[in-house]
């Protein structure tokens, strides 16, 4: 069995639709092999401004899917939306879909309101009063004219952490507020402001999840939610629960 990819446009992997003709007569001559479905990726499902063009790809997909079809002499699978285009597109369902960041509960979509299914978090190793005037962190980045308490937490860049975040660009979530980050964010380590707040060593930090959202976390560092969630390494642990 075999799923066939069709470049409609996304200009990715797969066979461009002058191509498919082609490739359906190769397999149809292998025995071996038989298509179980045929696919291909929307470029910019979730932008109004290249709606035009996302019909032109399903377009080229269906097209492809029927030569592909008629060549090999029998029907298989077909899809191309992913999240967005399941909520833009859905006269375009197909056959199947294959919704990617919708199934986290991340991605921003007009009328839909998506439950994230995932936190990341860890806990303060420790509290310490830093004086006014003293910096913290590398590069002495933080300083203030006043008396502070500060968290250090066990979490830092090599854990997903993204640097933007420090010299409070970035928040945590502690005892029900958010407390900023503090300093350049350390391979292992980071640091936030808690004065004010009652909070110890122990207690659970939140850096995205049912309180701050990941949405927002990825525009603070200019980047998209896949990228947080797959920025995250094998080294922390993961907790699944079952419902």
């Amino acid at each position: 069995p075999i799923h066939l990819k069709i470049d409609t446009g996304m200009h990715r992997l797969g066979f461009l639709p002058d191509e498919t003709e082609k490739a359906a007569l190769r397999i149809k001559e292998l025995p071996c092999l038989k298509i179980m479905s045929v696919f291909s990726h929307l470029a910019a499902s979730e932008d109004p401004e290249f709606d035009k063009f996302t019909h032109l790809q399903v377009e080229r997909f269906s097209l492809s899917a029927e030569k592909i079809r008629s060549t090999v002499g029998y029907s298989f699978l077909r899809h191309i939306l992913n999240t967005s285009g399941i909520v833009r597109f859905p006269q375009y369902q197909f056959d199947m879909v294959r919704p990617g960041i919708g199934i986290y509960g991340a991605g921003s979509f007009k009328g839909i309101s998506l439950k994230p299914v995932s936190r990341f978090k860890t806990r303060i190793s420790q509290v310490k009063k830093i004086p006014a005037g003293d910096p913290v962190g590398y590069g002495c980045a933080d300083m203030s004219n006043i008396d502070r308490i500060i968290a250090i937490l066990p979490v830092g860049y090599a854990d997903g952490l993204n640097r933007k975040l420090g010299n409070r660009k970035g928040s945590l979530f502690i005892k029900g507020r958010n407390a900023p980050i503090i300093g350049n964010i350390c391979m292992d380590m980071c640091m936030a402001d808690i004065t004010g707040m009652n909070a110890g060593e122990g207690d659970e930090a939140e850096i995205f999840g049912q309180n701050i959202s990941i949405n927002d976390l990825a525009m603070q560092c200019e980047t998209i939610p896949y990228e947080i969630l797959t920025s995250i390494p094998g080294r922390v642990k993961r907790i699944f629960f079952r419902e």
